[in-house]
């Protein structure tokens, strides 16, 4: 502390302990001036001993640096440790977009859905986390660093840890790897090298299914995975917890059926019907079909058209030509969730329930009072009979309103569609029927590279 015109020295601990300062004032006039020894105790008296710079301390008298606040000391601040890391192998993603050449020829042999892996191949593995280092304050007191976060092998399914290196993860199968979250599965592929016909009869797999021919009429194919048909899907049934890729195509006379909760891909669809909670993309064309998907639809190859039938995706459609010059009959939709559409329906019909239901306690209300009028009391079970109606009378129009909120609320999901368009990159055809959401529009005029957008309550034409 400073006394009188005195000369003093003042230290203080800065940066959580990491630095140290010093401002040295000089005496006045007749003042006890300050030497470089009280300069070293008033350090010392702070219990500063690390990282002291002494020729600095020196030069501030020799240059006569006072008045002002220099740091002086610098302790070390700690080092954080690096999180441990998974290095990949294998690749995980699969890239479902078809390649196309310079003439928009699609190539979907090129496609491959499935990916294999052999016994005792190298999967992943783990990169330890790197430790920390420690730190030290001016004053001597340890600082501790975070530590790295330890993680571990994402071993799944037919896996297992390299004999030879503990955080290595190899398979223990041959087989088709995927990726479940953060974890590593491989499925045991199953191949059938021809047709699936009688000689095979239906075919139902946990693993992803590889078919080299054709799928016949009549058949049905299932898997938890994914299914790659290398030849042509006839009216026969496949089913699938994965996605699906046909090389060639899906036609019939509309007996056939694909579910998928994943993607489906293929060359051309006639006739037939695809759902699909993934993308549906179709390289050629899509005739007189059902496809409902609850992402987006594309149909872009070298032709890219959509004639007749009906096409609904719940996120958009894409398409090169949509409708054609004879002006079949072609419908698309989009910006509609069928499981809304259906919550809405339900509360609307459970609405509709009780509107009569009222309508008949009133009804029952009054019959009961005019007799009490007419005949100056009611027998007691009609009596009990009244209170419990009256209860209801007051009871049914809160469950109404709850009725109208939850219909509110279930249409402002909605609205998270309220953007989607129908892309046409090449001609849409006279005749064509487009709903987006609860708008409908019927085409009158062929138009060329339009976007139908939904703008200010009314289906929009925006050129591409």
């Amino acid at each position: 502390m400073p006394g009188g015109k005195d000369g003093y020295v003042k230290v203080r601990i800065l940066q959580n302990g990491l630095e140290a300062a010093i401002t040295v004032n000089q005496g006045q006039e007749d003042g006890k001036q300050v030497t470089i020894d009280m300069a070293n105790a008033a350090i010392k008296k702070e219990k500063v001993v690390v990282g002291i710079d002494t020729d600095l301390l020196q030069s501030i008298f020799k240059d006569e640096e006072f008045g002002k606040e220099i740091i002086i000391a610098h302790g070390k601040p700690a080092v954080d440790g690096k999180d441990a890391k998974i290095k990949l192998f294998i690749n995980t993603k699969v890239d479902f977009v078809p390649k196309e050449d310079e003439k928009g020829n699609v190539d979907f042999k090129d496609i491959k859905l499935i990916q294999n892996v052999t016994k005792g191949q190298k999967l992943a593995e783990v990169i330890p986390p790197v430790p920390g280092e420690a730190g030290l304050t001016v004053t001597d007191r340890k600082l501790l660093p975070v530590v790295g976060k330890v993680i571990q092998l994402p071993r799944g399914d037919n896996t297992e840890v390299s004999p030879d290196n503990p955080n290595i993860l190899i398979a223990s199968i041959d087989g088709n790897i995927r990726l479940k979250g953060s974890i590593l599965n491989i499925d045991e592929v199953y191949e059938v090298k021809g047709d699936i016909d009688f000689k095979t009869g239906n075919i139902d797999y946990i693993g992803s299914l590889l078919i080299k021919g054709d799928v016949k009429a009549g058949f049905e194919v299932s898997s938890k995975s994914d299914i790659e048909i290398s030849g042509l899907v006839e009216d026969a049934k496949i089913t699938t917890a994965g996605n699906v890729i046909i090389k060639n195509g899906f036609l019939g006379r509309n007996n056939g059926l694909i579910e998928a909760e994943g993607d489906v891909i293929l060359k051309f669809c006639e006739n037939q019907t695809i759902k699909a909670k993934g993308k549906i993309i179709v390289g050629e064309a899509v005739l007189h079909s059902n496809l409902q998907s609850e992402s987006v639809i594309e149909v872009q190859g070298r032709k890219g058209t959509i004639v007749g039938g009906f096409t609904r995706a719940v996120e958009g459609i894409i398409v090169k030509e949509l409708g054609n010059y004879q002006e079949t009959r072609t419908e698309v939709i989009v910006g509609v969730d069928e499981k809304i559409e259906k919550a809405i329906k339900e509360v609307e019909e459970e609405a509709e329930k009780i509107n009569d239901n009222l309508d008949n306690v009133k009804k029952a209300i009054y019959a009961l009072y005019k007799k009490k009028m007419s005949t100056g009391k009611l027998q007691e079970d009609q009596e009990k009979l009244l209170v419990k109606l009256q209860g209801l009378q007051s009871q049914l129009p809160k469950h109404k309103k709850a009725l109208a909120e939850k219909k509110e609320k279930i249409e402002k999901e909605m609205e998270k569609y309220s953007e989607v368009t129908i892309d046409v990159l090449g001609n849409v055809y006279r005749g064509t029927r487009i709903t987006i959401q609860k708008f409908r529009k019927v085409i009158t005029e062929d138009r060329q590279k339009v976007r139908y957008q939904v703008v200010e309550k009314e289906i929009k034409e925006i050129s591409l």
